[in-house]
């Protein structure tokens, strides 16, 4: 086993030894607000499905009809052929997002089938160092294929320039990043990158905005093209399974040329199966609601709810990442024991997050990972947030009574200072809650 993969193994079991994570549900109570596990009843603070429409009728009417009406599979690959709702759905991604639109079967499948036919040998590609795992893995793949791939640091647009300026050798220079990054909840640069793909013409760029689709842009189109049209150097994957309600990934490609080299040639595409009948069903009733004009109503409330969110964390003094406006937000704990024992507290007082940790973050760098929905209500994010501030100072103050070495005066969150730059978010920390805890200087 090598050492990354034991380190993740050995992180893991932690988790697991305190019932945070691969937790086996008993119930999931009142359309996902609550779940049960080990007989404790929580308010559910880890889903992605920012919008909540899983639970709307008319795509649940539309999934048991299709079902009533074709079964309840195709079992073809979409190499032989597609269900005849695939080129209804993909006509309204078209129009929705603006570009050329191949649906597959999760997002991951997507970035499977396009970065190892999009970057050939000759080409460098570029990963931001925090872009999504699913990313790293065809990261890999494309190595395997003769491509160079280089880690660069989280969203550092110096970076990129830098080996822009330095790689005018290349066929093609590829980053791939993500647009709402999946811990932190912070933004890729986009204007800074939209800059670069103007003054370099062999830049192209790969963004996926699986956190962004939906709850972001006119009628969710996202985050990455709700700011910007379509590039025809960029290539954007999206989900539906955040906030479309149902499972499946797309990829907005810039023409017919490239969306038909994925399609054919795309090896994750070709020889996995498709998405089913009933979830296309779902999916075109969802995005029936998206193109109406319901769904502003709906991304005007998760909007107000994460700016409530940010306040209240900041009235507690609690050290959130990056105060954006994504409905993902990362309290910074550091210690992956201590973190563990902060969610662990949260479960028995009926609250459940999500743990970031390593491999999805760096090693010390673990934190609270929580999901906002419109499910939530301010009374909710009231006593999370009052909450999480108690089980925090209670943790971290058993970690120095038990001289665990996790925590010293001068090490609070010293790690994320150099990763992101949240600072002045940190130094709101309370003396009351934080007293023994101070930001290195």
């Amino acid at each position: 086993m090598n050492e990354k993969l034991n380190d993740f193994y050995q992180y893991a079991k932690i988790m697991v030894s305190h019932n945070i994570a691969h937790l086996d549900l008993d119930d999931i109570v009142e359309n996902g607000l609550y779940l049960r596990s080990g007989g404790k009843t929580m308010r559910n603070y880890g889903s992605c499905s920012y919008l909540c429409v899983e639970n709307d009728p008319r795509l649940k009417s539309a999934a048991i009809a299709e079902i009533e009406r074709s079964g309840t599979q195709l079992s073809a690959s979409r190499a032989y052929m597609s269900h005849p709702l695939y080129s209804t759905i993909e006509n309204k991604l078209n129009t929705l997002f603006g570009g050329h639109v191949l649906l597959t079967a999760t997002t991951t499948l997507g970035h499977l089938s396009a970065l190892p036919v999009l970057v050939e040998r000759g080409d460098l590609l570029l990963v931001d160092q925090q872009a999504h795992s699913s990313i790293q893995l065809s990261a890999k793949v494309v190595a395997a294929s003769g491509a160079e791939v280089k880690v660069v640091k989280h969203n550092n647009v110096e970076a990129v320039k830098q080996a822009l300026e330095d790689g005018q050798h290349y066929r093609k220079i590829w980053y791939a990043t993500d647009g709402v990054f999946s811990m932190y909840g912070d933004l890729a640069p986009l204007n800074e990158l939209r800059d670069l793909l103007e003054q370099f013409p062999n830049f192209w760029l790969y963004i996926d905005d699986a956190h962004g689709a939906g709850w972001r842009g006119q009628n969710g189109k996202g985050f990455v093209l709700g700011e910007h049209d379509l590039h025809d150097r960029t290539v954007v994957a999206i989900s539906f399974s955040k906030c479309f309600g149902v499972a499946g990934g797309g990829l907005v490609l810039p023409n017919q040329e490239l969306y038909q080299l994925v399609r054919y040639c795309g090896p994750a595409f070709s020889f996995g199966g498709p998405l089913q009948p009933a979830n296309l069903a779902a999916l075109n009733a969802s995005l029936d609601l998206f193109m109406s004009d319901e769904i502003a109503q709906l991304q005007g409330q998760l909007f107000d709810l994460i700016e409530y969110f940010n306040q209240c964390a900041a009235e507690q003094g609690l050290p959130l990442i990056a105060a954006t406006s994504s409905p993902i937000r990362f309290i910074a704990v550091g210690n992956e024991e201590v973190c563990s024992k902060v969610i662990n507290k949260l479960m028995g007082r009926g609250i459940y997050v999500n743990i970031g940790a390593f491999p999805a973050v760096g090693k010390g760098k673990s934190g609270l990972r929580i999901a906002l929905n419109i499910s939530h209500t301010k009374q909710d994010i009231d006593v999370l947030c009052r909450e999480i501030a108690i089980c925090m100072n209670e943790a971290i103050n058993e970690a120095m009574l038990e001289q665990e070495g996790c925590y010293t005066e001068n090490v609070l969150l010293k790690a994320f200072n150099k990763e992101i730059s949240c600072e002045n978010v940190i130094k709101k920390i309370k003396s009351s809650a934080w007293s023994q805890m101070r930001v290195a200087s």
